[in-house]
């Protein structure tokens, strides 16, 4: 690859961060417009600070997932049903808020789990898009992924925080990244890593996960009922991810 070569990639690289995001910033921005009108007390200095916090983690995903992309699949692009992935990111980004912020009262208290689930429901949107158009790119099934699991880590801070979960439930948040930090740790020290085989389980169990977050982010039925719905998704859910990683290293190692 020429110099000229590598500059043009560089420059389409930095320009794509850029779009994605500030395309990412602005959703959240929009968010926290509609909060302030809806809600009475207005997100406070700790909202923002949650917001804050998450977008700088979003920056670090998004470049890592534009990485990603060009190295399997050469330069990407921004398809329509990448932009639903990333007002997806956006939305996310603006629910983050709660993570740290005392919950709203009144008819505001139905926000959390309302973000929460235009993020989720969105999802299905833009693999749709995807599809009908027939614009499926790695970048887009590499964002997608990402923001799922943002979405969940998030969900499950706040719900943890908030009383509405158990501690345990942290651990289903963040199991993915747990997942592939150890599958990095392994390939690091040269051991094999076996592919995993596509499962219809594996989708049905984030449904799940994505469920009982929403359900412990509403305002009813309260925290004892969804703490104990947790404790129930929490061991089976936590279960099925030691399968996986079994699955690849044991898998692996025969």
């Amino acid at each position: 690859m020429t110099d000229a070569s590598r500059s043009l990639l560089g420059t389409v690289g930095r320009s794509q961060f850029s779009r994605v995001v500030g395309g990412t910033a602005a959703i959240a921005a929009f968010v926290l417009v509609v909060l302030g009108v809806a809600w009475d007390g207005q997100p406070t200095g700790a909202f923002v600070a949650g917001v804050a916090v998450t977008l700088f983690i979003a920056m670090g995903i998004v470049r890592r997932s534009l990485r990603r992309a060009r190295a399997t699949d050469g330069p990407q692009p921004i398809t329509a049903a990448t932009w639903v992935t990333i007002i997806r990111g956006g939305v996310t980004v603006g629910f983050a808020g709660f993570m740290l912020a005392d919950p709203p009262g009144g008819a505001a208290a139905w926000a959390p789990g309302g973000l929460f689930a235009v993020a989720a429901l969105l999802d299905a949107v833009d693999g749709a898009i995807a599809r009908r158009t027939g614009c499926v790119s790695e970048l887009g099934g590499i964002l997608d992924t990402e923001v799922d699991t943002l979405l969940v880590a998030v969900g499950a801070v706040t719900v943890v925080i908030s009383g509405s979960a158990p501690v345990v439930f942290l651990a289903v948040g963040f199991a993915r990244y747990a997942f592939v930090i150890a599958i990095y740790g392994r390939r690091r020290r040269g051991l094999p890593v076996a592919d995993l085989e596509p499962s219809q389980f594996r989708r049905v169990t984030g449904a799940v996960i994505m469920s009982t977050t929403f359900l412990a982010l509403l305002p009813v039925p309260g925290p004892e009922l969804s703490r104990t719905v947790v404790w129930v998704v929490s061991v089976p859910v936590l279960g099925h991810f030691m399968w996986d990683w079994l699955a690849v290293s044991r898998g692996a190692d025969e």
